[in-house]
């Protein structure tokens, strides 16, 4: 685990690299000074926590490669309850045939 940095750092967590890299683009116009970390391997996610700041927030995708990422929850909150954790999804996108 890194020490907390002064900039905000976001990771992203989503096994569909288009939706990631919109969704970094996004952040990082809103979020200019932010770190932002893609995952997108749901299966490397506990290993990849130890390198992740203090007091982070994880964008989790619902829909991960078969897993649904309320399943990783309680790996997150075992691992890192310093971690603040908000769902991202692009299913209802899809269904209203935004994308």
């Amino acid at each position: 685990m890194i020490g907390q940095t002064s900039n905000p750092s976001i990771v992203i967590v989503d096994d569909e690299v288009d939706h990631a890299l919109i969704v970094r683009l996004v952040l990082h116009k809103v979020v200019p000074d932010a770190t932002v970390t893609i995952m997108t391997d749901p299966r490397a996610l506990a290993q990849r926590l130890v390198e992740t700041p203090l007091s982070s927030v994880v964008l989790l995708d619902r829909n991960l490669d078969g897993r649904d990422g309320i399943e990783l929850l309680p790996l997150l909150a075992a691992e890192r309850s310093d971690l603040e954790t908000v769902f991202d999804s692009w299913f209802f996108l899809g269904k209203l045939g935004g994308f």
